[in-house]
């Protein structure tokens, strides 16, 4: 009789970690049914989704409040899914509001628990450990900092590394990609990763093009590559740029587009989160930039632990690439830390000295295959 496990990742980068796991999983057991929520990538690897996360496009506290309804119906039917077809192990992929709550039911109705990508623990909610410890039998982590922390307080974790280091490389050499790119070799490249969510581009984009506007009158030896996540329109783009004198260019962001950008870029001004950890394995110099609603500022204000908010600094332990959050991500601000890194003698190599650092710290490709294994060898032991 073949196995069955279940999957739940309810955000987009969720959704491409678990898809990564589906896959490989498939590869060392292909008689493993898996079965889930989740969006397009976990499809496209097989996953047999009965409810997709992928139209909800949640950011912050107040859209949690906007899509309750939906989030409690997605709830349901998960553990009416369990109920009925039992599945072997239900895998639970980051967000930790919703997979959290979905841990404790599962335990209660007999179904085993593998929690992949770890809640943010360690920047607030550091209750939710306890929580963990009950429910969950496995946590499989992509830092070795998180592995101790679970350890200290007495859970199960599997330190297995980060699968960007398997999956973030340029398709092409960089004089190729410059060419395909349409960039001239001797003007410095910016990127800019405004977020792939509409919000993020309506609240970053316009911050962005600002900054580059002001660095263009000052520097014309500028040229620009605007990353476009593939599931945004073109036109959210369109009224942001309006004016931008810089050349410039959007390119989809198709994965290995985007590291040809990165390979080429002398900086990048990106939205906090995974794609600053990119930026880093790249050895991209960055400056991080995030704003959100009021509601969650002040949340975030009151109950994150961190010195900092992007992942790259928190794994180096000191800001080693310059954060803009909130009030502070302003055009003069961002302008004045592009300058800096573009153009102040040796500031552009020593950061890229300590983005090796960090990737260093990330352990060894195939992450996601050895998570896998992780997960085929505890499907093989009693619960």
């Amino acid at each position: 009789m073949s196995k069955k496990i279940f999957i739940s990742a309810g955000e987009r980068s969720g959704d491409i970690h678990a898809a990564r796991l589906a896959a490989e999983i498939k590869k060392i057991d292909p008689d493993i049914s898996l079965a889930g929520i989740g969006g397009a990538d976990m499809a496209s690897r097989g996953v047999s989704l009965f409810y997709r996360t992928d139209r909800m496009g949640i950011i912050g506290i107040p859209d949690i409040f906007r899509h309750l309804k939906k989030i409690k119906a997605m709830f349901r039917l998960f553990l009416e899914k369990a109920e009925r077809e039992r599945p072997d192990l239900a895998i639970l992929v980051d967000y930790p509001g919703f997979n959290l709550a979905l841990a404790g039911a599962l335990k209660k109705r007999g179904v085993r628990v593998v929690y992949y990508v770890s809640p943010q623990v360690w920047a607030w909610g550091r209750w939710r450990i306890k929580r963990i410890k009950k429910y969950v039998e496995k946590m499989i982590v992509f830092f070795k900092f998180e592995k101790e922390l679970y350890e200290r307080h007495g859970v199960n974790a599997e330190f297995v590394g980060h699968p960007l280091l398997s999956d973030a490389r340029p398709s092409v050499g960089v004089d190729e990609a410059r060419k395909n790119l349409g960039l001239e070799e001797k003007k410095k490249t910016i990127a800019l990763l405004p977020g792939s969510r509409a919000r993020e581009i309506a609240a970053l984009l316009p911050v962005m093009a600002g900054a580059v506007k002001k660095l263009y009158k000052r520097h014309n030896d500028i040229q620009v590559l605007i990353v476009r996540s593939v599931n945004l329109q073109k036109e959210i783009f369109e009224a942001p740029l309006k004016g931008l004198e810089a050349p410039y260019r959007i390119i989809e962001n198709t994965g290995g587009e985007l590291y040809n950008c990165l390979s080429v870029s002398d900086l990048a001004v990106v939205s906090s989160g995974t794609a600053a950890l990119e930026c880093a394995v790249m050895g991209t110099p960055m400056i991080i930039v995030y704003k959100v609603s009021l509601f969650t500022a002040i949340a975030m204000k009151l109950f994150i632990r961190t010195r900092f908010i992007g992942l790259v600094n928190i794994l180096a332990g000191r800001e080693i690439a310059p954060e803009l959050i909130q009030f502070e991500c302003t055009e003069n601000n961002v302008l004045s830390r592009a300058e800096r890194v573009l153009f102040e003698p040796g500031a552009s190599e020593s950061m890229r000295k300590d983005l090796a650092e960090v990737k260093n710290s990330l352990g060894d490709e195939g992450a996601s295959r050895r998570a896998a294994q992780s997960v085929v060898a505890l499907m093989g032991k009693a619960g």
